[in-house]
């Protein structure tokens, strides 16, 4: 199996045990400390943790050894990738996986790392030197910069399930480049349990509806709700689970913008680092650069049901799905093209449709 940043081959040893060899493409991250890196967080997961990871049983992070590339030898996981059954798992099911799964992340926002001191912190922030210790003062900032080891690529290929019982998780998998940092850059919603792009989702306790005019949306809009529906709901489910399960990590999810909420916070007088209005605009008009291109990254996301790199599950014909790349950009083109020229619009998306 080939990954955006690793090739993974299953094996067979001796006495008829299947092993897993995973070997870090050349993009992956720097030479040694990538493969280093991933042994250490699993060894560090398994010891202090009972989160299910593979069992690490050699390695090498010296290219230059017998295979001729570093290497991670492990146990293959057990039981089934979760897409292979999401399918046909009932809402219920869906919902216990969700309240299991955050059992398992409050586990890592448990862990404490040393933090360095306040004066190591300021030092590459002179320019905010003055705002630090008021910042530091304050509790709910202080709680979401907790140094905190998280997985961020929990998608359904790396969750692996009892076949026989779905929402019982038997193994998380893929912790390569995970690293430490503050609590408010790495809580999030797992990819597949996110709020739909275009929706105007709302935190805090409310109960998603379908829209007031539902019974007259044509076929094709009404399936479209129907889906936004469904996934706003795992999405109220995972941040509910996460508030009950893991306070931690929900409060530092839904940390504020600090100068636009600097009195909300507690803080008196004004923000020490502001920004001029011209600074304000050009931030706006790039971001929303992004975010028509975000809108784009998703749709294809979503269509095509890959991820960021256009990973394609094995059992999926890789053909067709080009074919529905190709035709979807035209598609696209053809869209926006009162807006935007042909080159800006195959600039927008996100696959290339070269094979």
């Amino acid at each position: 199996m080939e990954g955006g940043f690793s090739k993974a081959f299953l094996m067979k040893r001796a006495n008829g045990t299947d092993v897993i060899a995973k070997i870090p493409c050349r993009i992956a991250g720097p030479p040694s400390l990538t493969t280093a890196g991933e042994v250490a967080v699993l060894e560090y997961v398994k010891r202090h943790t009972s989160i299910p990871v593979p069992r690490v049983l050699s390695w090498s992070s010296d290219g230059s050894n017998n295979v001729g590339a570093e290497y991670i030898i492990m146990d293959k996981a057990p039981g089934v990738p979760l897409f292979q059954v999401w399918g046909t798992m009932t809402e219920f099911e869906r919902l216990q996986l969700i309240k299991n799964l955050t059992k398992l992340e409050a586990q890592l926002a448990t862990i404490k790392f040393p933090v360095g001191t306040s004066e190591q912190q300021r030092q590459p922030l002179e320019v905010t030197t003055a705002a630090m210790k008021l910042l530091d003062s304050n509790e709910l900032l202080k709680k979401a910069c907790q140094p905190t080891l998280w997985h961020t690529d929990l998608h359904m290929e790396n969750i692996f399930v009892n076949p026989d019982e779905c929402s019982t998780i038997v193994s998380l998998i893929d912790f390569q480049s995970t690293s430490v940092l503050p609590a408010f850059l790495q809580a999030q919603w797992p990819i597949f349990l996110r709020p739909p792009q275009n929706y105007d989702y709302e935190r805090g306790i409310f109960q998603p509806q379908l829209p007031e005019d539902f019974d007259r949306l044509d076929e094709e809009n009404g399936t479209i709700a129907l889906r936004e529906w469904s996934q706003v709901k795992l999405a109220k489910a995972y941040e509910v689970s996460t508030y009950l399960e893991d306070r931690a990590a929900h409060d530092a999810m839904s940390v504020p913008q600090i100068c636009q909420n600097w009195a909300s916070l507690g803080f008196s007088g004004e923000c020490s680092y502001s920004f001029s209005q011209a600074e304000l605009d050009e931030h706006e008009r790039q971001f929303a650069e992004y975010q028509a291109w975000d809108e784009v990254r998703m749709l294809a996301e979503e269509c095509f049901d890959t991820d960021s790199e256009g990973w394609i599950a094995p059992q999926l014909d890789i053909n067709e799905k080009r074919r529905q790349n190709k035709e979807l950009m035209a598609l696209y083109i053809e869209k926006v093209a009162g807006e935007r020229s042909e080159k800006e619009a195959k600039g927008m998306w996100p696959f290339s449709t070269e094979t």
